[in-house]
């Protein structure tokens, strides 16, 4: 392959990569945005598969949501320096705020929870 673009990049070496490692000529921010969505959509659907869906339980799926950012947060505040584990941590705050958002569909669709 001789030109990297976000569309074709997932995990080289067991790393994620985006537009910053690689890819910087040839990126433009809607292909760096499609990139981090997938990421987003793939995690959600592992997480699916590992713990499956949120609870019906408004104040438990709200839960899960903060731990994702307290995580954020710690990498942040032990001054880890490591982008990837930065970068990791974020996308799993998008897949559980996408699993949230799923959830509470569900709830206004079944006149539950909320």
């Amino acid at each position: 392959m001789d030109k990297f673009t976000c569309d074709d990049l997932q995990i080289i070496k067991g790393k994620y990569f985006c537009y910053r490692d690689l890819c910087r000529k040839d990126c433009t921010k809607e292909s760096c945005e499609k990139w981090i969505i997938n990421q987003i959509k793939q995690e959600h659907k592992r997480s699916i598969k590992i713990h499956g869906e949120f609870p019906d339980d408004i104040f438990k799926c709200f839960c899960i949501l903060q731990e994702e950012v307290c995580e954020v947060a710690k990498e942040i505040n032990d001054g880890n320096k490591d982008i990837e584990a930065l970068r990791t941590e974020l996308i799993q705050v998008g897949a559980m705020a996408l699993k949230f958002l799923i959830c509470i569909d569900s709830m206004k669709n079944n006149k539950e929870g909320l």
